[in-house]
C-alpha cells in the first residue's frame, strides 16, 4: 500500500511538473511572438513606413496585453496608412521650409497681405537679423514670433519635438497658418516616440520575467 501511495505521489508530482513546463513554453512562445512583432512594428515607427499590417499582427498576438493594445490603438491614423516623418525629416522640412516660410510671414507688415505685403515679407526677413534663441526677450516681447520662433528653431536642432510645438503654438496668422500642417506632422511624431518607449518598455519586462521563470 505504501508502495502504491510513494508511486502515486510520484506520478502526480510528475504530471505537474510536466504542466508547469507546458505552462512556461506556451507563456515564453507567446511571449517571443509578442516581441517579435513588437519589434518588427518598432523598426516600421521608426522608418516612418507604413505600418497598418504590422500593427495589425501585434494586436493579434498581444490581445492579452491591455497595454500594449491600449498603445497600438491609441496610435495616430496616419501611422497605418501613410506612416509619420522621422525625426530628420521633421528637422530637415522645419529648417529648409517652415522656418523660413515662418519668418517671411511674420515679417508682413500689417495691413499688407496681398503680393506687395509677401514681397515686403520677404525683403524684411533678410535685412532684419533673427534674435538667437539665447538672446534674452524683453518682457514685453517674450512671446514675439521673431523670438518664438528662435526658440521652435533650437528645440528642433536638440530634437525637443514637443517643446517646439509647444513654442509654435504661440504663432498667431499667416505664420500660424503655413506651420499648421508641420506641427501635425511632428504631434504625430510625439505621439509615436511615447508608444515606442512603452512598448520597448513592454519586451524588456517580457524578457525580464522569462529569464526568472527560466
Amino acid at each position: 500500500v505504501k508502495q502504491m501511495e510513494s508511486l502515486s505521489k510520484k506520478l502526480s508530482d510528475l504530471e505537474f511538473a510536466l504542466k508547469s513546463s507546458q505552462d512556461f513554453q506556451a507563456g515564453s512562445v507567446q511571449a517571443h511572438r509578442i516581441m517579435a512583432a513588437a519589434i518588427a512594428l518598432t523598426e516600421k515607427l521608426e522608418s516612418g513606413e507604413p505600418a497598418g499590417a504590422a500593427m495589425n499582427t501585434l494586436k493579434a498576438v498581444a490581445s492579452d496585453n491591455a497595454v500594449v493594445t491600449a498603445v497600438v490603438q491609441a496610435l495616430p491614423s496616419s501611422v497605418a496608412d501613410t506612416g509619420v516623418s522621422t525625426l530628420q525629416e521633421i528637422q530637415t522640412s522645419f529648417e529648409e521650409e517652415i522656418y523660413p516660410q515662418c519668418r517671411r510671414a511674420v515679417n508682413v507688415p500689417d495691413g499688407q497681405a496681398g503680393l506687395e505685403g509677401q514681397i515686403l515679407g520677404m525683403l524684411f526677413a533678410k535685412l532684419k537679423y533673427p534674435p538667437s534663441p539665447d538672446d534674452p526677450a524683453p518682457e514685453s516681447e517674450k512671446d514675439a514670433s521673431d523670438y518664438v520662433l528662435a526658440r521652435a528653431r533650437r528645440h528642433v536642432q536638440l530634437g525637443e519635438l514637443e517643446e517646439a510645438v509647444s513654442e509654435m503654438d504661440k504663432l498667431k496668422g499667416q505664420a500660424a497658418f503655413t506651420a499648421k500642417d508641420w506641427e501635425d506632422r511632428v504631434k504625430a511624431r510625439v505621439a509615436v516616440e511615447k508608444a515606442l518607449k512603452v512598448i520597448r518598455m513592454e519586451c524588456a519586462l517580457a524578457n525580464e520575467s522569462l529569464a526568472q521563470a527560466a
